[in-house]
């Protein structure tokens, strides 16, 4: 520990929570990330996550209710699994919008009675679907596909492995699988956007979208 951990722990009540290595190599081990809490009230579970993001371990440290609490938003998107143009378009066509509107001649109620039952409509023919996680990854990152999420998931275990047992044979492994699946996500996002780019030659919206994507620019308005 350092002096400003030091003085952390002597002034402010901090108890540092992570007591295990956070950096791990073939010829080192080193504590050199830290978290600290100095509540006494709350129960907590803390430490280190066995996985290869970059060269340090990722920390974590869970809190037992807290007064404040965070609820993260649900996503959601429309579910076209079922969906059929010309059945959405006959249902429009079929509404008799004079029982629809009312009786009084107000532009805002005629808006809001058409905009209703629009909606309805959509929502029947294209209902809203909550996104799960996985599916928000593979939205983010499409060209990861199952074979290569196994293929992670193995590289995972090995460096998991190789950072109980510290065995250099686990490192080798864990490293020349490492080093593949590099390369074979590199030819999938390289496959996947040829693809892309193909099929929106004559959509310039879509062609500039994914070109801000790849070179993480902004859309900025004015």
């Amino acid at each position: 520990m350092n002096a400003q951990s030091n003085l952390l722990t002597l002034y402010c009540c901090f108890q540092s929570h992570i007591i295990k290595p956070t950096r791990i190599t073939n010829h080192s081990t080193t504590l050199i990330d830290h978290i600290y809490f100095n509540s006494l009230e709350h129960r907590t579970v803390s430490g280190n996550l066995l996985w290869d993001i970059s060269d340090h371990l990722p920390n974590f440290l869970i809190i037992n209710e807290l007064s404040c609490s965070y609820h993260k938003p649900m996503i959601y998107k429309r579910d076209y699994s079922s969906y059929k143009e010309e059945e959405f378009l006959a249902e429009i066509q079929s509404v008799n919008w004079e029982e629809v509107f009312p009786a009084q001649v107000d532009i805002e109620q005629l808006f809001n009675s058409f905009h209703k039952k629009l909606t309805e409509i959509v929502y029947k023919h294209v209902p809203l679907k909550r996104v799960s996680k996985r599916q928000l990854k593979m939205q983010f990152k499409p060209w990861i596909k199952k074979g290569i999420r196994r293929s992670i998931s193995i590289k995972n275990k090995l460096y998991k492995r190789y950072s109980i047992t510290k065995n250099d044979y686990y490192f080798s492994k864990y490293k020349s699988y490492r080093n593949r699946i590099k390369h074979l996500i590199l030819l999938s996002k390289r496959s996947f956007y040829n693809r892309y780019f193909v099929i929106n030659r004559n959509n310039m919206k879509e062609t500039w979208k994914r070109i801000k994507q790849i070179n993480n620019l902004k859309t900025t308005t004015h």
